[in-house]
């Protein structure tokens, strides 16, 4: 029978705008040296690896001793070295707390929306986002849990995304720049009405990349990423990525597992 210590509770994230920002990992270096170098460390840590470049672990699961001295890795769905070195990497360059990956761009984003949505919340976007992203807005959230979207109808204009929220709305969430149409929505605009509402932000910085495009530092309070795109850009990865609070990240972490575990 498993140890109910073995999947910690961890309190659901909540907004505030009062909390304050912690510095990202490798915040003092430059971006280029953030991104060859963030999340790995060979002289520093040996302990994940004892090697100079990080090794693809490919184990499901790791040995440790007991449930009452778990190492940090302990099951891959959960957390795995080799992930763990992206995860930091892409923290960094976007300029975040913390980072959790995914298999698809579509899949952190059902993720998050899973995570913080309940039913009878909304959520305000615009038809400026990717298309699977949009079937799950207009379709799979409201048919399947009970979460309307409220889609603003002049994206330029920030009077229209103050009009479309409400009390019930939890995310506000724009794709800048959008695909495919290449749309560039005001960041910091759109931010300052979310926060007007007490409402938190989330920008698709997937077309941009953060080598262009730093929405954190525009007032967003999340990214969402699908490394399939230009990270990789080769079309051998397949992945998606969510940066933002540490405690955010954690919460969306642990739903994750625990949903993946209710459907297996």
């Amino acid at each position: 029978m498993a140890d109910a210590r073995q999947y910690p509770k961890i309190e659901p994230w909540q907004f505030d705008l009062k909390s304050p920002r912690q510095p990202s990992l490798d915040a003092d270096r430059q971006f280029d040296t953030r991104a060859l170098h963030s999340g790995f460390h060979p002289i520093e840590d040996t302990t994940n690896f004892r090697t100079f470049v990080p090794p693809i672990v490919q184990s499901a699961t790791f040995p440790y001793e007991s449930f009452d001295n778990r190492p940090t890795y302990v099951y891959s769905r959960n957390r795995n070295p080799t992930t763990n070195v992206l995860e930091d990497r892409l923290a960094a360059l976007e300029g975040g707390e913390a980072c959790v990956t995914s298999s698809s761009g579509s899949q952190m984003l059902f993720n998050l929306l899973l995570t913080m949505l309940h039913p009878g919340d909304s959520i305000v976007t615009s038809l400026h986002i990717f298309g699977e992203g949009y079937k799950q807005a207009s379709t799979i959230l409201p048919e399947r849990l009970g979460v309307s979207c409220n889609f603003v109808a002049n994206p330029a204009d920030p009077e229209e995304w103050d009009r479309a929220i409400d009390s019930t709305t939890r995310l506000v969430w724009v794709e800048t720049p959008s695909n495919p149409s290449l749309f560039v929505t005001d960041i910091a605009a759109v931010a300052a009405v979310a926060h007007s509402h007490g409402v938190p932000l989330l920008v698709d910085n997937t077309t941009a990349t953060a080598a262009l495009q730093k929405p954190i530092d525009l007032g967003a309070d999340m990214v969402l990423l699908s490394i399939t795109k230009f990270l990789s850009g080769n079309a051998s990865v397949l992945g998606g990525a969510l940066i933002g609070p540490r405690a955010l990240i954690e919460d969306v972490r642990m739903n994750t597992i625990e949903f993946v575990g209710a459907v297996l």
